[in-house]
C-alpha cells in the first residue's frame, strides 16, 4: 500500500500565506451560482475570503475595489486569474491586474493548458487554438519586461497553469 504523500513545500507556503494576519482573499466572478455561493460559505478555506465581488473582473468598480485593497496590504500580492479564457480578455486582465503586483509578487494565469486541449471535450472551442491564456501571456510578456515566467512553484505532473506563473522582477 502506498504511503500518503506529505504536503509539498509550495502547498505549505500557500497555506501559511493565508494564515498571516494581513492576508486577504477577494474573489471576482461575473455571476455567482447557488453552488458557488454554498461552496464559498462552507468550504474549509472560506474563512479566508473577505470579499466576494459579482461583476466583470475588468469593470472599473471592481478594479477600484482591488486597488484599494492592495494599497492597504503591507505584504506581497498574488493575483490569480481564472476567468474567460479568450486571449483578448486574458490579455486585458493581465494588463489591468499587473500594476497590483509588486516586486517578487506573482500573477498566476489558470488554464494555459487549454491551448493544448482545444477542440477536445475538455475545451471544445476550436477558437482556443489561437486565442487562449497562453497566447495572451506571450503577448503580455513581449510588451511587459518587468514580468517573467517562473517555475519555482511548479511540481512534476499535469498542471492547468504550469506556464502561467508570472513573477514581477522589477518595477517600471
Amino acid at each position: 500500500m502506498p504511503r500518503p504523500r506529505k504536503a509539498s513545500s509550495s502547498r505549505k507556503r500557500a497555506a501559511s500565506i493565508l494564515d498571516l494576519p494581513e492576508s486577504r482573499v477577494i474573489t471576482v466572478d461575473i455571476f455567482e451560482t447557488e453552488e458557488a455561493r454554498s461552496l464559498l460559505t462552507s468550504h474549509r478555506l472560506a474563512r479566508y475570503v473577505q470579499e466576494r465581488l459579482v461583476a466583470s473582473s475588468l469593470e472599473p468598480s471592481v478594479l477600484a475595489t482591488i486597488a484599494a485593497a492592495v494599497a492597504a496590504t503591507p505584504g506581497p500580492v498574488l493575483v490569480f486569474l481564472d476567468d474567460w479564457h479568450g486571449g483578448d480578455h486574458v490579455l486585458a486582465e493581465l494588463q489591468a491586474y499587473a500594476p497590483f503586483v509588486g516586486p517578487d509578487g506573482l500573477l498566476v494565469v489558470a488554464d494555459t493548458s487549454f491551448a493544448d486541449l482545444a477542440g477536445t471535450p475538455v475545451a471544445p472551442f476550436r477558437s482556443l487554438l489561437h486565442s487562449n491564456p497562453r497566447t495572451a501571456i506571450a503577448s503580455f510578456l513581449s510588451s511587459t519586461p518587468e514580468f517573467e515566467r517562473t517555475t519555482d512553484f511548479v511540481q512534476a505532473g499535469l498542471s492547468n497553469f504550469a506556464d502561467g506563473l508570472l513573477r514581477r522582477c522589477q518595477l517600471v
